[in-house]
């Protein structure tokens, strides 16, 4: 499924009004994709929407096996949880639960990468909350930023780190992002250091 709204006419996501209006609307509008729809290049994979099982009648479901509503209510029941889907559960009425959609798929945002030099592995790399509030109010003395810099031009690099900046919304795992492009790298310093072993057990 997708939303049938055009992607230049979609509101961002963190437009908080735009969220307010969509719990009070209900469920988004949904289409079922065909093959000729797909074929048009206009959708891609973070379109794509799954249902999150609810008592409301007008929530969609996929139509292949094993993702019907049949499906969806006999793996509940399996699991002793089909009172989601009854729409007089005092929890539906109290967190007004109805079911959703959620992305199959989501791209982090505002994706950055840098490569800084460290002194060992676990040597710190990224200032944490407490941090960075003490060098704000160290900073209206004009003390701190001439000690970071100092630090900064006197660190001997024993190692490289890369630090990774992202923002991903409620219900997604950052590790899954730093597992996907981290990939493609390590297969190849597997597959070389195996190479190495091979050759340094040899002589």
């Amino acid at each position: 499924y997708t939303h049938i709204r055009e992607r230049a006419n979609r509101p961002d996501d963190n437009d908080e009004d735009f969220k307010i209006l969509m719990k009070e609307d209900g469920l988004p509008e949904v289409v079922r994709l065909t093959e000729e729809d797909v074929a048009t290049g206009l959708f891609c994979l973070c379109d794509v929407l799954l249902t999150v099982p609810g008592p409301d009648e007008e929530l969609q479901y996929p139509s292949i096996a094993s993702c019907t509503r049949e499906s969806y209510i006999a793996a509940l029941k399996l699991r002793g949880a089909e009172m989601l889907l009854n729409a007089e559960n005092p929890l539906v009425r109290v967190y007004h639960y109805h079911g959703a959609y959620r992305p199959l798929v989501v791209k982090p945002r505002g994706l950055k990468m840098r490569l800084v030099n460290t002194k060992g592995p676990r040597e710190p790399i990224i200032l944490t909350d407490l941090e960075k509030l003490a060098m704000c109010d160290t900073n209206n003395n004009g003390v701190m930023n001439n000690e970071i810099e100092q630090d900064a031009c006197t660190t001997t690099a024993v190692s490289k780190a890369i630090v990774v900046e992202f923002s991903l919304p409620p219900g997604s795992y950052a590790t899954s992002v730093l597992r996907e492009f981290s990939i493609p790298y390590s297969e190849g310093y597997h597959s070389t250091a195996a190479m190495q072993c091979d050759s340094s057990g040899s002589h």
